[in-house]
């Protein structure tokens, strides 16, 4: 998953605005712009913030895919797309292969060798 979280580092809140958006459940420990959660099967098992790769909070979604594409390629996922899982939250699902292993072949052992 690719999601966009937290508020801008750069500007301070404005208490006075009442288009606050309301913080995004389970995202509270992303930080602040965007990130790459990994689950297997229905728990998160790790996550990569993207802004030291290039993709800083205020990046365009498309900048960001690609960031995310470039860090997932880095740890051996290749990633056909993207699904939008939620737009209004500004996070996508990446469509991804499952890694080809290659099959074990035996050796070809005979007892009169």
């Amino acid at each position: 998953m690719l999601v966009h979280s937290g508020t801008d580092p750069a500007r301070p809140p404005d208490p006075t605005s009442s288009a606050l958006t309301p913080p995004i459940p389970g995202l509270g420990l992303c930080g602040p712009g965007w990130t790459v959660l990994a689950a297997h099967g229905s728990r998160w098992s790790w996550s990569i913030r993207l802004d030291a790769h290039g993709a800083a909070y205020a990046a365009p979604t498309r900048v960001a895919q690609a960031v995310a594409v470039r860090v997932l390629s880095a740890h051996g996922i290749d990633v056909l797309g993207w699904n939008p899982a939620d737009p209004e939250a500004r996070a996508y699902a990446a469509v991804t292969v499952a890694p080809q292993f290659p099959a074990q072949r035996r050796d070809t052992w005979r007892w009169w060798r």
